[in-house]
């Protein structure tokens, strides 16, 4: 049996990255697992993914994912 763990994580002066990852009761190890669900404020699926990055600076011309614009502004910590 395993159990499911979703994490976010915040990069350095960048985007939060979101993984599901899942731990072996017996083994101990855990995996990325994905099937990660993003859905918009109405409730209707955006999509589902193994891993993303959401956006943090609130430019992305992709929301919620991150596209990288955040390198192009002074993002700091």
């Amino acid at each position: 049996m395993s159990e499911q763990n979703p994490k976010i994580i915040v990069t350095p002066n960048g985007p939060y990255a979101v993984l599901q990852t899942s731990r072996s009761a017996t083994t101990r190890t855990r995996r990325v697992t994905g099937n990660i669900l993003v859905e918009r404020s109405d409730g209707q699926a955006v999509e589902i993914r193994n891993r993303m990055t959401l956006c943090r600076c609130g430019q992305s011309k992709n929301k919620p994912f991150c596209d990288g614009t955040h390198r192009a502004m002074s993002i700091q910590e």
